[in-house]
C-alpha cells in the first residue's frame, strides 16, 4: 500500500465523526468526496508512543488492502503520511450515514423485511471478514455504513 501514498486537495477541519483511534473528515481527491481517517501525531512526545499510533495505522491499511472490492466493505483509495501532524487512511465516503442514523430516524416504521435484508447484507460482510482472516471486533449499527 505504500506506492498508494495520495496528496488530497481538500479537507474539512472539522470531523464528522471519531472513534477510539482518529478522526473522520470529508475531503476531496481528484474531484471526487472521499473519506479521511486521521491518526492524530500532534503533541506525540514519547517515541513509544509515536510507534504505537503508526503500528496500528500499518495494521488498519493492511486489513482495509485485504477488503478491497467487495460489495459490502469500503474501498481504501490510499494512504497519506508525509503531513507532520498526521498519517491517514483515505476511503471512498459513503453519504447516506449509519444504520444507527436509519434506526434513530425511521424507530418502529421498519419492517421485518427490511431488518431481515440489513441482517442478511451484514451477515455477507462479516462471512467476507472471517474469510479473509479479519475479526471486526466494534459491529454495531454506527460502523455499518449505507450504499442506498
Amino acid at each position: 500500500m505504500e506506492d498508494n501514498e495520495i496528496e488530497l486537495d481538500f479537507v474539512e477541519v472539522e470531523p464528522f465523526a471519531g472513534g477510539g483511534q482518529g478522526s473522520v473528515h470529508k475531503a476531496e481527491y481528484a474531484g471526487e468526496i472521499v473519506c479521511l481517517k486521521k491518526f492524530s501525531l500532534v503533541g506525540i512526545g514519547a517515541q513509544s508512543a509515536r510507534d504505537k499510533i503508526l503500528s496500528s495505522f500499518k495494521k488498519e491499511v493492511g486489513i482495509m488492502d485485504k477488503l478491497r472490492k467487495h460489495p459490502r466493505t469500503i474501498d481504501i483509495v490510499g494512504i497519506c503520511t508525509t503531513d507532520a501532524s498526521f498519517v491517514g487512511i483515505v476511503t471512498q465516503y459513503l453519504p447516506n450515514g449509519s444504520l444507527r442514523g436509519v434506526l434513530d430516524a425511521r424507530g418502529d416504521a421498519i419492517t421485518p423485511k427490511t431488518q431481515f435484508i440489513w441482517a442478511k447484507d451484514i451477515a455477507i460482510g462479516m462471512a467476507y471478514l472471517h474469510e479473509v482472516g479479519v475479526l471486526h471486533r466494534d459491529l454495531k449499527s454506527q460502523n455499518v455504513l449505507r450504499r442506498t
